[in-house]
């Protein structure tokens, strides 16, 4: 049972730390597009 809780607690250490980054390039992803659309190159 410790193993699991144990594997539990990694899993969410690993997707907490990878949120902000991940949160971060979709946002520069729109702000891309939105700057190109308002350019007029799409």
């Amino acid at each position: 049972m410790e193993k699991r809780q144990y594997e539990s607690r990694m899993r969410k250490r690993y997707e907490e730390r990878f949120q902000i980054p991940l949160t971060l390039a979709i946002m520069c992803l729109f702000l891309e597009y939105f700057i190109r659309m308002r350019e007029g190159l799409i």
